[in-house]
C-alpha cells in the first residue's frame, strides 16, 4: 500500500471519527480533506474556536513548567500563576490546593526553609476550613514571594 493511499485511510478514518456538526463545519470550508495532514489541519482549526487545543496547550505548559527554567522565584510564580489561570479559563481545571502544592513541590528542591514555612502557615490558617479556594491559593502565592525576599535580604 503507497504513502497516498494510507493518508486517504487515516483521513476517512479520522473524518468518520469526528461529530457531524464539526464534520459539516469542515465541508463549508471547501478544502480538500483527502489526506490525512490536511484532514489534521482542518479537524484542529475547527476545534480551536472551541478551546480544546489551547485548553491542552496551557494545561501541557503548566505540566512541564520547571523552577529552574526560570531566573528568580518571583518569575517563577508569576509564570506558573498565569499559566494556571489559562488553565482554569479553559475545561481543565486544576484545584486551588492542587495548585498551591505543585509550585511548592517545584520550589522545595532550592528552598526547602521558605516552602515549609508556607506550609506550616497554610496549616495554621487551614486548620479549620473545610475548603481550600483560590483566595487561599493567592495568600500562598503571595506567602511564597514574601519568604524568598526575605531570604534572600539575610
Amino acid at each position: 500500500m503507497g504513502e497516498s493511499q494510507v493518508s486517504t485511510q487515516v483521513a476517512n478514518w479520522l473524518v468518520n471519527n469526528i461529530s457531524r456538526k464539526i464534520f459539516n463545519a469542515i465541508k463549508e470550508t471547501g478544502k480538500d480533506y483527502a489526506f490525512a495532514d490536511d484532514t489534521y489541519k482542518l479537524i484542529e482549526e475547527q476545534f480551536v474556536g472551541y478551546g480544546v487545543f489551547e485548553d491542552v496547550w496551557a494545561a501541557r505548559r503548566l505540566w512541564l513548567m520547571r523552577f529552574d527554567q526560570y531566573p528568580t522565584v518571583d518569575a517563577f510564580v508569576s509564570a506558573f500563576c498565569e499559566c494556571a489561570n489559562k488553565v482554569n479559563q479553559g475545561s481543565c481545571m486544576v484545584s486551588p490546593y492542587m495548585l498551591t502544592m505543585w509550585m511548592l513541590g517545584e520550589l522545595s528542591e532550592k528552598h526547602p526553609d521558605s516552602v515549609d514555612k508556607v506550609l506550616q502557615l497554610i496549616h495554621t490558617r487551614n486548620k479549620d476550613k473545610k475548603q481550600f479556594d483560590q483566595d487561599d491559593f493567592e495568600t500562598a502565592v503571595c506567602d511564597v514571594k514574601m519568604h524568598y525576599l526575605i531570604s534572600n535580604r539575610y
